[in-house]
């Protein structure tokens, strides 16, 4: 039996740029994308032929992240995203927060008072929880600046 794979080539240069087997994936994204820049196609595959193409394109592969908007860390949105725009975003919040604590180390090692590492601390957005150090950011913001051009913004 052969099941529904919906593929998104980027109008631009005719690349792949994201595919599904699965309906809410493909209609998250027909509803947050840009679908100016997409042509969207369906096809038909067998589990081994879409085994394989998956294999081939994994990087196009379309999955659920969570992102959330800093003013409201709880409030968590469902976004769908593929592999290679999610290992490039989880990239950036990983140098991001490397950039933040190392920040904060070399200021926090000047001799300042604790008033002013206090300071610091607020001003880079660092946290401490459970003896781990982590920042919170307006992760769905980071998003759409890394990925903005193919996104749809609904009024």
């Amino acid at each position: 039996m052969k099941e529904r794979v919906d593929l998104f080539y980027l109008k631009k240069d005719k690349s792949l740029y994201a595919y599904t087997n699965k309906a809410l994936y493909r209609d998250l994204f027909l509803k947050t994308r840009n679908m100016r820049k997409f042509k969207h196609k369906t096809i038909k595959l067998s589990k081994k032929e879409f085994r394989l193409f998956s294999e081939r394109n994994y990087k196009s592969k379309l999955d659920i992240i969570y992102v959330s908007d800093k003013e409201d860390i709880s409030n968590y949105v469902k976004l769908v995203c593929t592999y290679d725009e999610n290992i490039k975003y989880t990239n950036f919040l990983d140098d991001l927060d490397d950039r933040l604590i190392s920040s904060r180390i070399d200021l926090c090692t000047l001799g300042l008072s604790d008033e002013e590492k206090e300071a610091i601390s607020y001003l880079t957005d660092i946290s401490n929880s459970l003896n781990n150090q982590y920042a919170n950011h307006n992760t769905l913001l980071i998003f759409y600046k890394l990925f903005g051009k193919l996104m749809e913004v609904k009024k």
